[in-house]
């Protein structure tokens, strides 16, 4: 039986690192901060989500496999989408604003889950969408026996991602379940199922450290490289994985693995605790944070009408405010309401209403 239940402690740190820069990366930051954080933080939880990889899984049948995926990544991806949709349609009636067409191209984006409109009406939870096709991908890959042709796979879906970036470029083509994202995703995922290999030949402490900074000085070197190269060429300026915005694709890949692994040999045996607390919740903080600010937003615009004031709030202070906001909601969803994140428990739940 496959026990997914154990926790990493320096996957959980990684995690919470990871985390932090996300919501760092969506408030107004300094420009080049936000250019080397997204140059890496989303390929980061790939290769986290690679790490934990169980060879076990290769026992399974496809169907066996998808259902377990299903239940660990799309239950949640649907409950927040629920969530998502059900917050729109309340603030839209509160502050006037409903529009019907709205709420058809969120429920399509929801159902095709893939940015096809021109909003992203499913927000951060491309990200549970895009993992459970690359982890499908990556199950199918691995029962190669062949070596060379599970690498030959990988390549195809390099190719293959570059290809779609491509076309979003000239068509807005957008492929259904982030399986765009997924092609060039699943290397990162495949970097973090084969980094305790890395491990293995780094085994002095010193040297790994050492390695580790070396990693991550290549990734701001490249980093800058590729900012350079988009700043040059597009408005955006920085890499973006899920507009399939890499820039040069090879900087992209240099970059983003450099901080994957840098990180990963500094924090192997590290004992952060704050950061692997958070990393727990990394998941529920994931999916509220953006809604939790934009409430925050609206409670100060609210209290600077009554004082006849605009309140706004400096990007650190409003990081710190959205983190401990998103932390505790994120006990409170865990401790009460886990059929939120679980199918099991959600199962648990009808059953015991049932009783």
């Amino acid at each position: 039986m496959l026990n997914e239940n154990k926790r990493i402690e320096y996957v959980d740190i990684l995690k919470g690192l990871g985390i932090i820069l996300v919501i760092l990366g969506h408030l107004e930051i300094p420009t080049l901060m936000k250019a080397w954080i997204y140059s890496f933080h989303m390929p980061m939880f790939f290769f986290l989500s690679g790490l934990v990889w169980n060879s076990k899984y290769n026992e399974l049948s496809v169907r066996d496999f998808v259902t377990k995926k299903i239940r660990s990544l799309l239950w949640p991806y649907l409950t927040f989408s629920i969530i998502y949709l059900l917050y729109n349609i309340l603030m839209s009636l509160l502050l006037k604003q409903f529009n019907l067409i709205k709420i058809i191209k969120e429920i399509i984006a929801t159902l095709y889950s893939n940015y096809i409109f021109e909003v992203n009406y499913i927000g951060v939870l491309w990200f549970l969408g895009a993992l459970f096709v690359v982890e499908i991908l990556y199950f199918l890959i691995s029962r190669f026996d062949d070596r060379r042709i599970r690498i030959a796979l990988l390549i195809l879906c390099v190719f293959l991602g570059h290809v779609c970036s491509i076309l979003e470029r000239k068509s807005f083509l957008r492929l259904p379940w982030e399986l765009d994202i997924a092609f060039t995703a699943i290397v990162f995922f495949s970097v973090g199922a084969s980094a305790h290999s890395i491990m293995r030949m780094l085994r002095k402490f010193n040297m790994r450290i050492i390695i580790g900074v070396a990693f991550l000085v290549s990734n701001i070197f490249f980093t800058y490289m590729n900012y350079i190269k988009l700043y040059n060429t597009q408005f955006i300026g920085r890499v973006d994985m899920l507009y399939l915005n890499y820039g040069n694709i090879m900087f992209f890949y240099i970059s983003a693995l450099s901080a994957c692994i840098g990180f990963f040999l500094i924090f192997r045996n590290s004992k952060l605790y704050i950061f692997q607390e958070i990393g727990k919740k990394s998941l529920v903080i994931m999916a509220l944070h953006i809604y939790l600010l934009a409430l925050l937003q609206y409670f100060l615009k609210f209290i600077g009408g009554i004082f006849g004031c605009e309140i706004v709030l400096n990007w650190a202070v409003a990081f710190v405010c959205d983190l401990v906001i998103s932390y505790v909601c994120a006990t409170i969803i865990e401790k009460h309401f886990q059929w939120i994140l679980s199918y099991q428990r959600w199962k648990q739940l009808i059953h015991k209403k049932r009783v």
